[in-house]
C-alpha cells in the first residue's frame, strides 16, 4: 500500500462515528488512544517500506539531490533523452548560445572541421565554431542526444542549433548546425528538428539586412540606404513562415542552382534585391542562415545550400514584406 493510500483511508473515517465515540465509557477512550498510536505506527512503517523499495530509493535520492524532474526515467523529454543538469529549477536556466562563443568572432580556426550527428531520419552536419574553454562548455551541457554519442544541447535549450560535443580526449567544443546530409528534404524538418519551430507563433521577430555582395563605395552607400528592417507584425511573420516552411532544400554545395547575380560586373542589383535574414525565436533561439535573392526569387545559405525557386505569388509576397523591390 502506498503512503498516500494510508492518508486517503484515514480521511474517509466517518465524523459521526468519532462523535459517537466521545459518549462511550472511559475505557473506550483509553482504547482509542492506543488505536491512534497503532495507526501512526502503521503509517510510519508503510512510508518507510515504500521509500526503501528498490524502485523508489532512486526517486527519493533524486528528490533529495534536486533532480526529481522525471527525466531520469524517460518521463521528462518524451524522447528518451537525459538532461545532464536536470533539476527542479533547470527549466528556469537558459544559457544564451552567444555567451559561449569566443570573443574573437572573426576566428576561422575550426572552419574546416565538420561532423555528422544522427537526428531523426537524417544525419545533421555540424561545423565547429570558436568558443569558450572546454570546462565552461562542460558546465553548460543540457539535454543529452543519447548514450552512443557525447553530444548535448546547451543548458536550458530544446533547440539544436548549437551542440556541445566531446572529442576523443574528452575536451568539449561548440558546434553549429549547417544542413542535413541529404540530396532533398523539406525545410520544415529543419525548423522542427533543429530549431523546435512548428508554427509562426514560435517566431518573435525577423531582422532583414541588405546583402553585402558589393562593398565598393557605391555598394556600401546602397547598403546604408537600404538599412535594417525589423519585422514584428504577426501577419507578416505568418506569411514568411508559410513560405519558408513549405520550401524544399537540395543540400549543400549546390551553387549550380543558386543565382544571386554574382556574374555581373557590378553587383548593385544583387545588393538591391538581396536580404540576409535573422529569425529571433520566442524561446530565445535564432535562425541566422537564410538569405533571399530577388534576382532568381529563391532562398539560399552559405556552403551553397539551395532551396527551390519560389512561385511568382510567393516571390511578390516576400519582397513586399522585406521591401526589396528593384
Amino acid at each position: 500500500m502506498r503512503p498516500e493510500d494510508l492518508f486517503e483511508s484515514m480521511g474517509t473515517i466517518d465524523d459521526d462515528l468519532l462523535l459517537r465515540s466521545e459518549n462511550r465509557k472511559p475505557g473506550f477512550r483509553k482504547w482509542k488512544k492506543w488505536a491512534a498510536a497503532v495507526a501512526c505506527l502503521v503509517l510510519v512503517v508503510g512510508v518507510a517500506a515504500y521509500n526503501l523499495a528498490p524502485g523508489n530509493r532512486t526517486k527519493m535520492a533524486d528528490s533529495a539531490a534536486g533532480t526529481g524532474n522525471g527525466q531520469g526515467d524517460g518521463a521528462g523529454t518524451g524522447n528518451g533523452q537525459e538532461d545532464v543538469n536536470s533539476s527542479d529549477t533547470s527549466c528556469d536556466v537558459y544559457v544564451d548560445a552567444r555567451a559561449l562563443l569566443a570573443t574573437d568572432a572573426t576566428s576561422d580556426e575550426y572552419a574546416m572541421q565538420v561532423t555528422s550527428v544522427p537526428m531523426g531520419k537524417y544525419k545533421a552536419i555540424y561545423s565547429q565554431v570558436s568558443a569558450v574553454e572546454s570546462e565552461k562548455l562542460k558546465e553548460n551541457r543540457g539535454i543529452s542526444l543519447g548514450d552512443n554519442i557525447q553530444a548535448y544541447q546547451i543548458l536550458g535549450h530544446h533547440d539544436r542549433e548549437y551542440l556541445i560535443m566531446a572529442d576523443d580526449k574528452g575536451d568539449y567544443g561548440l558546434w553549429k548546425f549547417l544542413y542535413f546530409d541529404s540530396k532533398k528534404y523539406p525545410y520544415s524538418d529543419v525548423l522542427r528538428e533543429v530549431y523546435g519551430v512548428t508554427g509562426f507563433e514560435d517566431i518573435a521577430s525577423v531582422l532583414s539586412e541588405p546583402a553585402d555582395m558589393d562593398n565598393t563605395d557605391e555598394g556600401l552607400a546602397l547598403q546604408k540606404e537600404i538599412g535594417k528592417l525589423t519585422i514584428t507584425d504577426p501577419d507578416s511573420i505568418r506569411k514568411l513562415y508559410n513560405v519558408i516552411s513549405s520550401m524544399t532544400c537540395y543540400g549543400a554545395d549546390r551553387w549550380d542552382l543558386i543565382d544571386y547575380g554574382d556574374k555581373d560586373d557590378h553587383m548593385l542589383d544583387s545588393v538591391r534585391a538581396g536580404r540576409y535574414l535573422t529569425f529571433e525565436l520566442a524561446d530565445g533561439g535564432r535562425i541566422d542562415g537564410l538569405k533571399y535573392t530577388g534576382i532568381s526569387g529563391m532562398f539560399y545559405e552559405y556552403s551553397g545550400v539551395a532551396y527551390n525557386v519560389l512561385t511568382e505569388g510567393e516571390k511578390l509576397e516576400i519582397e513586399k514584406i522585406l521591401k526589396c523591390h528593384r
